[in-house]
């Protein structure tokens, strides 16, 4: 075989390649119809067995030939499928069967261009038939003219589409844009611009993800998460170290009690249901007994009959002046309080100050 001939053979097998892929559908060469994707096909076949090796130099020239008037003729990867600039008043919608039959056969993605003056409603729905009348599934997406142009891209489901836009504001557009295109290569299970109203019958790629910490040995682990139940609902948190406070998860609400006092009180109430956690407590305690060494009770209860949970030695004053302590804590594991958070006043003249935060729930 001589060197030119061998470099033709070379072209024609990148050619070959380019060229099935186009039929195939993943090409940007100009339309072409179905007859001239099934006649390439059958050509593409014939031109193999005149190129192969056993074929004539003749044979193999011409078969290079054939390849590139197929490659004029390879299918588009993209069509609009309808576009409309029309406005519509208020009320009034559009509707995608006036300019297009909906008809997605062959084709496996599906992308949509918006851009409206007012707000309004955006209905897809995915029939079986051409009737429109077999409902595969549906879905409502509200647009808000403020956040302006807005893109959604998604498998083809179903063999036809129906597009409604529906102008909801109160008033007659002033500018209006609703585009579909229909793609013969998917893109993914599902596009939108970054701000896009997510709707749940809309589909997302699944994947497992595994969230690693390393510990202080530099071991790696699996992170949990706890969950947790409080006003907002359920909650799974992951147990990272974060700049949170155990008070300051989703759905929480911190509490702050300023404790001021030098007698026995109820500080806090606990809401039928359910549990005060304390997390953290910053108190100022003054003895000024000089014979007894205080102390102060954090009982759970309504009364000083309530079980101590928490129990603060306080030192004794010194002759003629009053011993001050600082007590500040934070909880690893928060203190549980059922019924009432009462401070008691125990043993020793004691002024209590401060505040103890936490959370209900």
């Amino acid at each position: 075989m001589n060197t030119d001939l061998k470099k033709k053979l070379d072209r024609l097998q990148k050619e070959l390649e380019l060229i099935v892929a186009n039929i195939g559908g993943g090409g940007g060469g100009g339309d072409a119809s179905a007859a001239n994707q099934v006649l390439g096909i059958t050509e593409l076949q014939n031109i193999t067995s005149n190129t192969s090796g056993s074929a004539t130099a003749a044979n193999q020239v011409l078969g290079i030939t054939e390849l590139q008037s197929i490659a004029s003729g390879s299918v588009s990867a993209e069509t609009t499928a309808f576009k409309t600039t029309a406005l519509l008043a208020n009320n009034t919608a559009y509707d995608s069967v006036v300019d297009w039959d909906g008809n997605v056969d062959g084709y496996s993605q599906v992308q949509t261009e918006i851009l409206a003056s007012h707000d309004g409603i955006i209905d897809i729905q995915f029939f079986d038939d051409a009737a429109f009348t077999d409902l595969v599934r549906r879905i409502t997406i509200p647009y808000v003219a403020a956040e302006g142009y807005q893109f959604f891209a998604a498998p083809a489901f179903g063999n036809f589409i129906q597009y409604v836009f529906l102008n909801t504001s109160g008033v007659t557009q002033t500018d209006f844009y609703y585009t579909t295109k229909i793609l013969t290569t998917a893109i993914s299970p599902q596009l939108l611009t970054t701000g896009a109203f997510i709707a749940p019958a809309m589909v997302a790629t699944l994947g497992r993800n595994i969230i690693v910490g390393q510990d202080e040995n530099g071991v790696f682990g699996n992170v949990s998460v706890t969950e947790t139940t409080n006003d907002a609902g359920t909650y799974k948190n992951l147990n990272v170290v974060s700049g949170a406070r155990p008070s300051e998860l989703a759905g929480r609400v911190k509490v702050s009690e300023v404790v001021d006092t030098a007698v026995s009180v109820l500080q806090r109430t606990i809401t039928a249901g359910k549990t005060f956690f304390i997390t953290d407590i910053v108190l100022t305690i003054d003895n000024s007994d000089t014979g007894d060494a205080g102390r102060v009770n954090f009982r759970d209860g309504l009364t000083v009959a309530g079980a101590t949970v928490l129990p603060i030695q306080v030192q004794e004053a010194p002759t003629n002046e009053t011993a001050v302590q600082v007590v500040t804590h934070t909880f690893a594991e928060p203190i549980e309080f059922s019924t009432g958070l009462f401070i008691e006043e125990g043993i020793g003249i004691n002024i209590v100050t401060g505040v103890v935060i936490g959370y209900e729930e």
